[in-house]
C-alpha cells in the first residue's frame, strides 16, 4: 500500500491529479473527455511523462485545466510540477533581460498605437461606397426631385403639340 501520510509536494503533479481523479471513481476516458484531450496525453500527464506532450507551455496549461477540473489548486499542482523535477516542465518567465524587455514592449507599443490610428480608413471607405451605391441606385431608378421633373415634363409639353408642315407643291 501507498504511504497517504507523505505531504503532498513530495508527489508529482500527475499523482496528486491521479490520486484525485480516483477519488472522484472517474476514469482516464472521463478526464480526458472533460479536457478535450486525448487519453494518451491526460495518461502522460498522469505519469510525468512531458517528453511526448508539445511543450512546456501546453504542459502547464493541460496541468492548470486538470487541477480545475479536480477541484485542485492550480498553485499547488503546478507548485509540485516545479518541485518534482526543475526545468522539466519549464518555465514561462521572459527569456530578456529588463532593458531589453521595456525596449521591446515599448516597440510593440508603438505599433499598436501605429495601427490603431490607421483604423478609420476602413470605415471611410465602407461609408464612400455605401455612399456612392446609394447614388447609384436613386440614380439608376428614375427617382429624381420635383424641380428635375418639372423641367422635363414642361420639355415634353412643348414636343407633344402638333406641328403643320407645309408640303412643296409645283405649281
Amino acid at each position: 500500500m501507498e504511504d497517504i501520510s507523505q505531504p503532498l509536494t513530495a508527489q508529482g503533479p500527475g499523482e496528486l491529479l491521479r490520486k484525485a481523479r480516483q477519488g472522484y471513481n472517474w476514469t482516464v476516458e472521463d478526464v480526458a473527455a472533460n479536457l478535450n484531450l486525448t487519453v494518451a496525453t491526460v495518461q502522460a500527464l498522469e505519469s510525468g511523462d512531458y517528453a511526448g506532450l508539445p511543450g512546456p507551455a501546453f504542459v502547464r496549461g493541460y496541468l492548470r485545466a486538470y487541477a480545475r477540473l479536480m477541484e485542485i489548486s492550480e498553485d499547488e499542482v503546478l507548485g509540485t510540477a516545479d518541485d518534482a523535477g526543475p526545468g522539466q516542465i519549464g518555465s514561462v518567465v521572459p527569456v530578456m533581460s529588463g532593458e531589453a524587455l521595456r525596449e521591446k514592449m515599448s516597440k510593440k507599443g508603438l505599433w499598436i498605437s501605429r495601427r490603431r490610428s490607421r483604423n478609420w480608413r476602413r470605415p471611410l471607405l465602407f461609408t464612400v461606397l455605401v455612399l456612392a451605391a446609394v447614388l447609384a441606385a436613386w440614380w439608376f431608378s428614375g427617382l429624381r426631385p420635383s424641380a428635375v421633373n418639372n423641367i422635363l415634363d414642361s420639355g415634353n409639353q412643348g414636343t407633344s403639340s402638333t406641328i403643320t408642315i407645309p408640303l412643296n407643291t409645283n405649281d
